[in-house]
């Protein structure tokens, strides 16, 4: 968060990638398989979303977020 406040000072934006699956040791274990029998990943960008709101906001720092869910133009 430090880092990303650092940014944001310095050049007042930040783009913010994250892949899919990452942070599955955050959010714990679905216990979900698809189709396949592979292990269905939980969805991070919620949590990272209102960990980045709630951060922000005890700072006092205004922010406005905005997320992309680039999942169908990928696969489109």
């Amino acid at each position: 968060m430090a880092k990303l406040e650092r940014r944001l000072q310095k050049k007042e934006h930040a783009v913010i990638v994250v892949a899919e699956g990452a942070g599955q040791d955050l959010l714990g274990v679905s216990g979900q398989t698809g189709a396949s029998g592979n292990v269905r990943l939980k969805d991070v960008s919620e949590f990272l979303c209102q960990t980045f709101i709630s951060h922000f906001e005890s700072r006092g720092i205004e922010i406005v977020l905005r997320y992309f869910d680039p999942s169908y133009q990928i696969r489109g």
